[in-house]
C-alpha cells in the first residue's frame, strides 16, 4: 500500500486537492497522511496561538471527513512546526515511510509558501521521496478565517450583531470576542 504524505495550511480542505487524491486512490491501495503545519501570522503585534491551532485543527478535521467519506485510509496532525520541519519530522517517525509527498499551496500571487521557496526547501528535505505541487484554485479554497471582534457596552448591539452574522453569512469564519472591561475598577465576576 502507498503512503501519501500531504502538506497542506489553508488549501486543506480545497476540490483541488481533494481530487488529486481520489485520482491517486483509484491508481492503487494507499493511505493518506495530511500534516496541518499551524500559520505564521502575517502581521500584527498580538497572537493568539490556540486560535491558529484550532484553525489548522477545523481545516485538517474537515479534511480528513471528505477522504474518509470516499473510502481513502486517511490520519492527520496540526504541526506547529513550519512546513518544511514538518515534512522532516514526518519522514523520521511515520511508519510506514512516505513514498510521495504532496504540497498543496495557494496559486503564487497569494501564496506565502511559494514566495519563501517553502517546496524547493521541501524537495531538498525529502531527498529520494518524488514531491508534487498542487495549487488550489482560489474558488474553490473554503478555508475558514479567523475574525477578532473587539467590543465591551456595545457587544449585544444590533449594529455590531448584524455585522457579525453578515460577515458569517460570507464564508467560513471562526470569531474571537475580546471585551475589555469599560472602567479600571476590579470586576471579581469577569475573572
Amino acid at each position: 500500500m502507498a503512503h501519501v504524505l500531504v502538506i497542506a495550511n489553508e488549501t486543506a480542505p480545497s476540490r483541488t486537492l481533494y481530487d488529486v487524491l481520489r485520482e491517486r486512490a483509484q491508481q492503487g491501495d494507499v493511505t493518506v497522511t495530511v500534516i496541518a503545519p499551524v500559520n505564521e501570522p502575517r502581521h500584527g503585534y498580538v497572537v493568539y496561538e490556540n486560535t491558529r491551532r484550532s484553525s489548522a485543527g477545523r481545516r485538517l478535521t474537515k479534511t480528513l471527513n471528505h477522504l474518509r467519506e470516499a473510502g481513502i485510509p486517511s490520519q492527520g496532525f496540526v504541526a506547529d512546526t513550519g512546513p518544511v520541519a514538518a515534512v522532516k519530522d514526518a519522514l523520521l517517525q511515520l511508519e510506514p515511510k512516505p513514498d510521495e509527498i504532496i504540497v498543496s499551496t495557494h496559486p503564487p500571487q497569494k501564496s506565502g509558501w511559494t514566495r519563501r521557496n517553502v517546496l524547493e526547501d521541501i524537495t531538498r528535505t525529502a531527498g529520494d521521496v518524488p514531491v508534487r505541487h498542487v495549487v488550489a484554485a482560489d474558488e474553490s479554497v473554503t478555508a475558514e478565517k479567523n475574525v477578532l471582534v473587539v467590543a465591551n457596552q456595545t457587544l449585544v448591539s444590533s449594529a455590531l450583531l448584524d455585522k457579525i452574522r453578515g460577515r458569517a453569512k460570507s464564508g467560513p469564519a471562526s470569531f474571537l470576542f475580546v471585551v475589555p472591561q469599560s472602567d479600571g475598577v476590579a470586576q471579581p465576576e469577569a475573572d
